[in-house]
């Protein structure tokens, strides 16, 4: 099963140092792919982690990262992959997390995505919380009706599920992966190990107030799309995404560290 790793990245060389740092201590065999999306300058991106091959895809301008990610599933369709897996750069890959994943999708060939949780830290290290996603099919679809039911970062997807349902939506701003997981959950099984396989480093400047407005009204919007009058998880999560719009980010973040771990 041929795999590669899709970062997309901008500007951040540190973050992105980091993330390759974990996954040289990896040694399931895959290639990375990093997308670099118009920084300036250009980010010098070594030829390997550890033993594995890294390549650099470079844009010439700053398109966002659904174009980003779009043009590293393009190339590596056109290479022949059998899955490609997310990671976020400035995000830890935690060991044995593509052999777990790869044995998981070779044992269940119907399942076209599995993801995982994730654990979140601060710039120090320190641990947060931990986030948890549902394990089977039916309550990642019922999920997907109040918020997202994968970390998009702890995501692999086969490439024949990719070429069928098609990539990300451009117009989805900051709801591009929200988007996928709808389209992907809809016609293929979907899985998630019950257990983390990424460590997300919560940095002060990642997601600012506004973009994660942006993010909840994307959510809106799909929420609306796929909206069934007769299902009740429609109508509690448009209420869910409606009320957190009044919910300070700052006070989010701050029940999430008290509770430890986060359904």
């Amino acid at each position: 099963m041929r795999l590669v790793v899709l970062i997309p990245a901008f500007n951040d060389r540190l973050a992105l140092d980091r993330t390759l740092a974990s996954l040289a201590e990896d040694r399931h065999p895959f290639d990375v792919l990093v997308v670099d999306d118009g920084s300036v300058p250009p980010l010098d991106v070594p030829a390997a982690a550890g033993a594995h091959q890294v390549v650099t895809l470079r844009l010439d301008v700053n398109g966002g990262i659904a174009r980003a990610l779009n043009a590293g599933v393009e190339w590596m369709l056109a290479r022949g992959y059998d899955v490609v897996a997310r990671l976020d750069a400035g995000d830890l890959n935690l060991p044995d997390r593509f052999a777990r994943q790869t044995t998981y999708l070779a044992q269940h060939p119907d399942v076209a995505l599995v993801g995982g949780w994730t654990h979140h830290v601060d710039e120090r290290m320190r641990p947060l919380y931990t986030t948890r996603y549902p394990e089977g099919w039916e309550a990642i679809r019922k999920r997907l009706h109040y918020r997202t039911a994968f970390s998009h970062g702890t995501c692999m997807m086969r490439a024949s599920a990719l070429r069928t349902a098609g990539a990300y939506r451009e117009d989805y701003s900051l709801g591009e992966d929200y988007e996928l997981f709808w389209r992907l959950a809809l016609r293929f099984p979907c899985a998630n190990l019950p257990q983390a396989v990424v460590t997300r480093v919560e940095a002060a400047r990642s997601l600012t107030t506004a973009n994660r407005l942006a993010m909840a009204w994307s959510r809106l919007r799909l929420q609306g799309q796929h909206f069934t009058w007769r299902r009740v998880d429609c109508w509690l999560g448009i209420g869910r995404s409606v009320a957190l719009l009044a919910v300070p980010v700052w006070l989010r973040l701050t029940m999430k560290r008290f509770a430890g771990t986060v359904d």
